[in-house]
């Protein structure tokens, strides 16, 4: 599991660094980092790995409990994100240009990596201090 968090982080600091320094690439590398970085899911990852405790996928119950509080959560907070962002897409600012749309995407990104590597670091911090 630490392997998969820490190619995940690898991989998402990859990502944020070619969108900062190439905000209007395009084409099949950019795809294909996306589509990889979406299967990859940092914010799943995040939710699986450091919030939600083990037993939770051990026992039914709290499995089910789990699935349906989370849906609550999720569904309407990807409903809200939708509307911003067609409201935003109409809006005509002149600020909102594919360069700050990257440059941000980046920097959201990156905050998702160093939140994995930090939580990260500290279960290893914790494992090494026990032995």
């Amino acid at each position: 599991m630490k392997l998969v968090q820490l190619a995940s982080v690898a991989n998402l600091i990859k990502t944020s660094y070619r969108l900062w320094r190439h905000p209007a690439a395009r084409g099949a590398g950019l795809a294909a980092a996306f589509f990889l970085l979406t299967l990859i899911n940092p914010k799943g990852l995040l939710v699986v790995s450091f919030i939600v405790p083990v037993q939770t996928f051990t026992d039914l119950t709290l499995y089910l409990n789990f699935s349906v509080q989370f849906c609550v959560v999720v569904i309407p907070v990807g409903c809200s994100w939708v509307l911003f962002g067609a409201r935003i897409k109409h809006s005509g600012h002149a600020w909102l240009t594919p360069l700050n749309i990257n440059r941000t995407a980046s920097a959201i990104i990156c905050c998702f990596a160093v939140a994995i590597l930090s939580r990260l670091t500290d279960s290893l911090i914790k494992v090494s201090a026990t032995l």
